[in-house]
């Protein structure tokens, strides 16, 4: 048995010899065999980039009229499709397009496995460049090709018009927690079945204020629609909705451990702005909550009770107050209970 089995062996034994048997459950076995057959596939696409004797052309996806023109480096082949070409694209005063293995139709699909499971590992695990290069063994060149690739397709649509026959019309829109690299992250929403998004570096007020000016430019609805815009509890939404949506109702929810469970709602009554502070214990029962938003509930149930977190918060206050005018900042927040019986609420 060689090194590499041994040291595996003895790290199934450690599973082996629990305690508490582990087995996965039904749908983790299910999902088992989706990533199988999923990297059997792509395992397929790779050998077929090499035991193709005729491989098809990447603009047409077929080998048609696809011959064999040599030999390349490293067991590669020159190829010729023979079909129809636009001379620009070819770049010569023929109509027929020359390609080899490695910038054929099978080599495009392949390359398109790895970009998108390297996109896939930036967006949903944070990697870095260095660490998915290193981890999918190409180069950190095909890493940030991946990136830029989605910024372009990115930056070229969601400008759609939006259509909207519901009433209210509904905004939901947040800024992305996690960043799709570096430097980038996104503004993204939900209007009706439509997602408007925005790629930008930061959260700031001209960031919202674009984003909010290419929904008004881009929204089509009944002159006497009520529009209502669902934000996280940010400044920079403010003074764009206030100035470009007027007669909006704007619903912000703050997130932080001192002030989450805070709600504002602004508002116009008789032409006057008002603020509305209210607890989201006031409106949690209304409605039935998704699946999604129970197990969410619950994790930040068993998140506040555990003993790790090591502070200990007050209660928030449960007032529901209201203000003429535009209240930015939360108000009845959390404070550290410093000692236990002695905290108090801002």
């Amino acid at each position: 048995m060689s090194a590499a089995s041994s040291a595996i062996h003895e790290d199934l034994g450690v599973v082996t010899e629990r305690l508490i048997p582990f087995a996965p459950r039904g749908k983790t076995r299910e999902m088992l065999w989706e990533l199988h057959e999923e990297y059997k596939a792509k395992v397929s696409r790779l050998d077929d980039l090499f035991d193709g004797e005729r491989l098809s052309c990447p603009w047409h996806g077929d080998n048609d009229e696809v011959v064999i023109t040599g030999n390349g480096k490293k067991e590669t082949k020159k190829f010729k499709c023979e079909k129809w070409h636009d001379p620009d694209l070819t770049g010569r005063d023929t109509t027929e397009f020359r390609f080899s293995t490695f910038t054929s139709h099978e080599a495009y699909k392949v390359y398109q496995d790895f970009l998108t499971e390297a996109l896939t590992l930036m967006t949903t695990c944070e990697g870095t460049f260095e660490g998915i290069a290193k981890y999918l063994n190409i180069s950190k060149h095909m890493v940030e090709l991946s990136e830029h690739t989605m910024l372009d397709y990115l930056g070229d649509n969601g400008k759609d018009v939006i259509e909207v026959d519901e009433d209210p019309v509904v905004v939901f829109a947040d800024f992305s927690g996690t960043q799709i690299s570096k430097n980038t992250g996104m503004i993204m929403s939900k209007v009706g079945d439509n997602v408007p998004y925005k790629v930008c570096p930061t959260m700031n007020y001209m960031t919202a204020w674009n984003f909010v000016k290419g929904l008004k430019e881009r929204l089509e609805t009944d002159d006497d629609t009520p529009v209502v815009f669902v934000t996280d509890g940010g400044t920079a939404w403010l003074d764009p909705i206030q100035s470009l949506f007027p007669d909006a109702v704007h619903i912000r929810q703050f997130h932080s451990k001192n002030t989450r469970g805070i709600i504002y709602v602004h508002l116009r009554h008789d032409g006057e702005p008002y603020t509305v502070r209210f607890p989201w214990d006031a409106v949690l029962e209304e409605g039935e909550a998704s699946e999604d938003a129970k197990r969410m509930r619950k994790r930040r149930i068993l998140e506040e009770d555990s003993p790790r977190s090591g502070e200990k918060w007050t209660e928030l206050s449960d007032e529901i107050i209201v203000w003429k005018g535009i209240a930015k900042y939360p108000r009845g927040r959390r404070k550290k209970d410093e000692e236990e019986g002695e905290g108090v609420t801002a």
